[in-house]
């Protein structure tokens, strides 16, 4: 006979749980009803939080969603910082693989931000917040070039770019249900090209 787990009620977590609850439920309820549906009420009920108490851990709504922005964001980015490979790429080409084994966890609060309308006051937010994962990748490339596995004439910035381009196609062959995108080796053919391309 297995032993229940205790599932701490709200009234039991120390406000860092409270807090990590709060962004973990935001990003769910972007994900289902998109930033503007995400609504304090929603995300109260989704934490299991009054929503009153919202206020004691953010001073506001957008604070809440920059929060849920900056976990959905962290969770992609991890997929360059988890690295066992010393050559920049072979880097690459495991970041890619790991994104692509990972979209279910990020993709559609993702774009749900993504689609946000200007009103919502968050576009500088992500614009600066990619800037953070563009750099990631400008960082291995020029590493690559270091190492001599990279041709010292590659424009960093745009590979980046090219990279997160064949990211994006991924996810929206993720999101509408194309997964022999994925399968059928075309994303992996679109990021070899660029690593073909840019290898010394």
């Amino acid at each position: 006979m297995t032993t229940p787990v205790a599932v701490k009620t709200s009234s039991r977590m120390t406000g860092a749980e409270r807090k990590k609850r709060i962004v973990e439920a935001t990003t769910e309820v972007v994900a289902k009803f998109g930033v503007q549906g995400a609504t304090t009420s929603r995300i109260a009920a989704a934490s299991g939080i009054a929503e009153k108490t919202l206020y004691s851990h953010f001073p506001s709504r957008r604070e809440i969603l920059v929060a849920a922005l900056d976990t959905v964001l962290e969770r992609s980015r991890d997929n360059f910082r988890r690295r066992t490979e010393t050559n920049a790429l072979e880097l690459l080409r495991a970041a890619a693989r790991r994104h692509w084994s990972s979209e279910s966890e990020f993709v559609y609060p993702l774009y749900e931000f993504f689609a946000a309308p200007p009103e919502e006051g968050l576009r500088e937010e992500i614009r600066t917040r990619h800037q953070v994962g563009l750099e990631l990748v400008i960082g291995i490339v020029n590493e690559g070039k270091a190492q001599g596995v990279i041709r010292p004439d590659v424009d960093a910035e745009q590979t980046a770019w090219e990279f997160f381009g064949v990211y994006w196609a991924e996810d929206v062959a993720y999101m509408i249900g194309s997964e022999e995108f994925a399968t059928s080796g075309r994303s992996t053919l679109m990021l070899e090209r660029i690593l073909r391309d840019i290898s010394s």
